[in-house]
Formats: structure tokens, sequence, C-alpha cells
């Protein structure tokens, strides 16, 4: 049973003729160490966090297109060469999710974060004294590959940190980021590579990639939560938990917005919640098990069948718009510089930054409605409401440009 808002009888001496309580999915226990026990503060550094790594991600990822008509002229590279460089770069986000998520069930979630982020530090550096066609491509896919999780593990932080009903916004929250990272970092990186070189741009995310490694390695909490063995807790917590519930009614199903905890629980010290590894129960076949599941669930639920097909989707146009724009409008009759093919980007933010918020804060305060409306149950499925206009919106963007680009085909067809 997920996240749902229920009716209940007024408390004794309540001015109010109903309290409205929400039921948490998941159902948090008492320990304080527990992640969905966190304070708000708390949780929200390690979620800004989490934001900062994915715009720096995304960054150094899609930077890179603007400055295609400088690597053709200064390096010589082919526009061939180039877009299969984009495409190299794709494939390493498709498939490196697959191989780096098991070991974020397995050992926790920072080793992961810190892993990817030290080769995007490196991967930076050989981009920035980059001379070949192989040092080209061998950017691409190393940083692809590292930057695959944040697909995938961003995601997984912000189960580990909030509730359901709380997903939408801090979903909506991180979109942005990584709207920022793919829309609006290009256009400082058009900016400063007509200023300073295209060499500039990969130093500039150098030093931002050691930034977020350092961050991550003093601040970031790993998320992953163990439950205590029946040997570590206190005797008497039976008891206190029993009190607890005397004193709450219907204590045995309802969950407060704020959770209760025990005081009795230590909480950790700050050296074991920075712990390098948080190693889960089971062995090599455990990491195996999370190989292979997902494809289980996508060919065995229709649902996530059809969320993974359309966002899949619009990533892969996403990265088709990004490619064909780097190279065309950099072609007569355009020559856009880099600053002017970074500018190109501006719109598509906007659009996003207004759709995240569509399918964020707002697509929150619609399933809590539509559950109420349900006989107070949530359904995953009421989510997808949301989704229906852009059934239209979508591919009206998508004629929208390739009209933009059709002139500046047919001038160079001629050509």
């Amino acid at each position: 049973m997920a996240a749902y808002v229920r009716r209940l009888e007024p408390l004794a001496g309540s001015r109010a003729s109903a309290l409205v309580e929400r039921l948490l999915d998941p159902v948090p226990t008492d320990d304080p160490n527990e992640p969905l026990n966190w304070s708000r503060l708390r949780k929200n550094i390690n979620f800004a966090l989490v934001c900062f790594y994915a715009l720096i991600v995304y960054t150094i990822i899609d930077i890179g297109t603007v400055v295609y008509g400088q690597l053709h002229e200064e390096l010589g590279f082919s526009w061939e060469e180039l877009n299969q460089s984009f495409a190299v770069s794709t494939a390493g986000l498709a498939i490196g999710a697959i191989m780096f998520i098991p070991f974020a069930f397995k050992f926790g979630r920072r080793p992961v974060y810190l892993l990817s982020i030290v080769i995007m530090v490196g991967t930076t550096i050989w981009q920035a004294r980059m001379r070949t066609v192989g040092d080209l491509f061998g950017f691409n896919i190393v940083s692809g590959l590292a930057g695959s999780i944040t697909e995938t593990i961003c995601a997984m932080t912000i189960a580990d940190l909030f509730f359901v009903h709380q997903r939408g916004s801090r979903t909506n929250i991180l979109t942005i980021m990584i709207i920022a990272g793919t829309y609006l970092a290009p256009v400082a990186a058009g900016y400063s590579a007509a200023s300073q070189g295209w060499r500039w741009i990969w130093w500039w995310s150098s030093i931002l990639a050691g930034v977020t490694l350092f961050l991550f390695a003093f601040c970031y909490e790993e998320t992953v939560y163990t439950p205590m063995v029946r040997g570590d807790i206190p005797d008497d917590i039976d008891g206190i938990e029993q009190d607890r519930k005397s004193k709450t009614p219907g204590a045995d199903t309802l969950h407060l917005e704020q959770s209760n905890t025990l005081a009795d629980i230590p909480l950790k010290s700050y050296w074991q919640r920075m712990s390098l590894f948080t190693t889960a129960s089971g062995g090599s076949n455990a990491l195996f098990i999370h190989i292979y599941r997902p494809f289980i669930i996508l060919f065995t639920f229709p649902g996530v069948a059809f969320v993974a097909l359309v966002y899949g989707s619009l990533l892969a146009w996403l990265a088709i718009l990004l490619n064909v724009q780097a190279i065309y409008f950099t072609l007569p009759p355009y020559n856009f510089s880099s600053s002017g093919v970074g500018l190109l980007n501006i719109p598509t933010c906007i659009g996003s930054i207004l759709g995240g918020f569509f399918g964020g804060q707002l697509s929150d305060y619609n399933i809590q409605w539509l559950a109420r409306r349900n006989g107070g149950v949530y359904e995953p499925e009421m989510r997808l409401w949301l989704a229906l206009p852009a059934i239209l919106i979508t591919p009206a963007g998508y004629f929208m440009f390739g009209f933009s680009v059709s002139q500046a085909s047919y001038t160079n067809l001629l050509g």
C-alpha cells in the first residue's frame, strides 16, 4: 500500500471537525539513523549535493557540442568523427548503469558516487589536453560510462531520503539541475570557448568536478539503511514502543509526517556516517541479482516497460537535437559561433523547467487529489495522467526544430 490520505475522527477537545493525516510509504522505523527519519536540514544537504553532482555530470557530457566548429578547424576532426564521438558517449550512458548500479546496492551509494566523480575529474583533464581522434573517442566513452549512473543513482537517493508523496517535487528539482547542465552549461561554455579557447571549458569542468569530489568526500552521508539486528536493540525498547502505541490512536497503521524515533538508539558518529562502504547482506549472488532483475521487471510489468520506452525515446531525441544543432547551425547560412550554438539551448531550458514543474510539484498535488477520490488509496499509475499533454506538445517541438534546420540542410545540399 502506497502513501495516501485518510480522514480521521477529531481528537478529544479538538476544534476541527476532522483531522487529516498522511500515511507514509515507506513506513519508517523508530531508528533515528534511518534516512527517512533524518531532519529536514540533513536530508536537504544530502539532496543538494546529489543535485550539484547531476549538474556537473551533465555539464561535462554535453558542453563539448558547442565547440565542434573549433575542433573541426584546429584539430581537423571531421563532422562525422565529431558526430560519432557523441554517439559513443551516448552508448556509454546506455550501458554504464548496468555495470555500476549493482555495486550501489551491494556496497552503498557513497563509493559509486565517489568513483564516478574521480573518473570525471580525470576525463576532463584528458579532454583539456586532447590532441587526437583517439582522445576524443576515449574521453567520450569513459565519461559516458561514469556519468550513466546519474540516470539511476540520483533517483535511488531520492527514494532513500523521501516518502512517495514527496518524490515528485524532489525529482523536479533534480530535473532542473540536469536541465541546467544540459542546456545552460553549454551557454556558459560557448562564451568561455569564444574568449578563452575551447580547452578552458574542460579546465573549468575539472575544477568544478574537483569541488564536487571534495564535498562528497566530507559531506555526503550514506543513504543506504541497514536495520539493526535484534541483539543491538536495548532491552527496554519493546516497552517504549508499546507505550508509544498506546498513546497514538491507530498507531499500528498510522504514521505521521514527522515520525517518532527512539532516543535509546544512538546516532552514528560522523566517521561512521562517512564510511566508504556499507556492505549489504548476501555474497556475490546478491550482486548478480541486481544485474538481471531490472530486465525481468522491464519485460514483465507493462507499466514499467511503457515508462521506460517513453523516457528512453525522449532521451534519444535529446541526444539527436544537441548533436544536430551543434553541426548544422555552425554551417552556412547560420555560421553560428560557439557562443551562438550555446544560446540555442536557452528556449529548450525554459520549456524543460516549465514541464518539470508540471510533472513535479503539480504531480504530487494531483496524486493526493486522485487518492482522495479513490477512497484514500494511491496507485502509481495516477502520475501518468499529467503525461497526456506531452503527447501533443513533444511532436510539435520536434517539428519546429526540424523546420528551422531544414534551411541549413537545403543550402548545404545545393552547395
